[in-house]
């Protein structure tokens, strides 16, 4: 999951971020709309993006059809939010 974000953040790719980390609930009709939507704010905005790699997950801890994790973005420790949705787990990206 966080690979899949690294991997869609370096390339501003808003289809494999909304095909792989985006929950269907949280991304609308489909991964299409979603990518449509997210894309040029990708596109207009690519420092937000580039460099942000995410590393150093731990402490995962898994409740149910949701998770946490620890991680370290931009060098500053992260929570990390995930949640089951479809039969598999899901990153969230935006509050």
């Amino acid at each position: 999951m966080v690979g899949y974000f690294n991997t869609a953040a370096a390339d501003l790719d808003a289809n494999l971020l909304c095909q792989e980390v985006i929950a269907p609930s949280a991304r609308g009709e489909s991964a299409e709309t979603c990518a449509g939507n997210v894309g040029p704010a990708m596109q207009d905005s690519p420092e937000n993006w580039n460099g942000n790699e995410i590393t150093g997950v731990s402490n995962l801890r898994v409740r149910r059809d949701s998770a946490t994790a620890s991680a370290v973005n931009e060098g500053a420790r992260i929570q990390l939010t995930f949640e089951r949705e479809a039969d598999r787990w899901w990153m969230q990206v935006f509050d």
